[in-house]
């Protein structure tokens, strides 16, 4: 997978969530290629190819497969960030909501 292909994918999959943040701006980054994903109330705004710029949060990957993998939840968030297949610049939370925007539902069940 090339990162045209990547963001080409995470637009056809892309869904609303809910959340309290109010815009989420970061980076994926494989090598010196970035793809930028911009939401705001849930909803994601952009995702294109973009510059590298360091004034957003950045999560680094090995390859663009990892990248897709990881947000589509295929690979687990916990066994790729300990087997170094995802790094971050330090804002690792901003993930967790990108991550609701690009897999399924678990469950339209709510617990009692």
């Amino acid at each position: 997978m090339n990162i045209s292909d990547c963001v080409e994918q995470l637009n056809t999959i892309k869904r609303s969530i809910g959340t309290e943040l109010d815009a989420v701006e970061l980076g994926l980054v494989v090598g010196s290629e970035c793809i930028y994903i911009r939401s705001a109330d849930g909803v994601v705004e952009a995702i294109l190819q973009h510059e590298f710029d360091t004034q957003f949060a950045r999560f680094l990957f090995n390859e663009w497969q990892d990248a897709y993998d990881i947000l589509t939840g295929r690979i687990d968030l916990a066994e790729a960030f300990l087997h170094g297949r995802i790094r971050s610049n330090g804002y690792l939370t901003y993930l967790f909501p990108v991550l609701a925007m690009f897999q399924q539902a678990r469950s339209d069940d709510v617990p009692d």
